[in-house]
């Protein structure tokens, strides 16, 4: 009985809490994230991805490296003066409000040989 009791308590604790944090791909606490780019293998996932205007972009590194999420192109003096989502470790998130129209282009710094050229466009 007293395990049941306890197990009962666990749940109550924590069980809401993991689901709403946790949530199903493309949700997040507090509203749906539809547009979801993953980063796994030194690969942004989708990449081109079109949003509207007013939409945010999360970012999740699923790779066992650091990698960053930065606007621009490497070596441009102004990179990252848009966004920059400085070390994202493994299951970090980052997000991103685009409240103006274009194409914008981002990379990782520490891969900027490889991982660049990534696009978000917004309509």
């Amino acid at each position: 009985m007293a395990g049941r009791v306890l197990l009962k308590l666990f749940l109550m604790a924590f069980v809401p809490a993991f689901s709403i944090s946790a949530g199903c791909p493309g949700t997040s606490p507090g509203g749906d994230i539809e547009n979801l780019v993953t980063i796994e293998n030194f690969i942004y996932t989708p990449s081109p991805l079109t949003i509207e205007r007013g939409q945010t972009v999360r970012w999740i590194n699923l790779d066992i490296s650091v990698h960053t999420v930065t606007s621009g192109h490497p070596g441009d003096p102004d990179a990252g003066s848009l966004f920059d989502s400085g070390a994202m470790h493994r299951n970090d998130t980052f997000e991103h409000t685009f409240n103006e129209t274009g194409t914008f282009v981002y990379f990782c710094r520490p891969h900027s040989q490889t991982m660049r050229d990534a696009v978000v466009i917004v309509q």
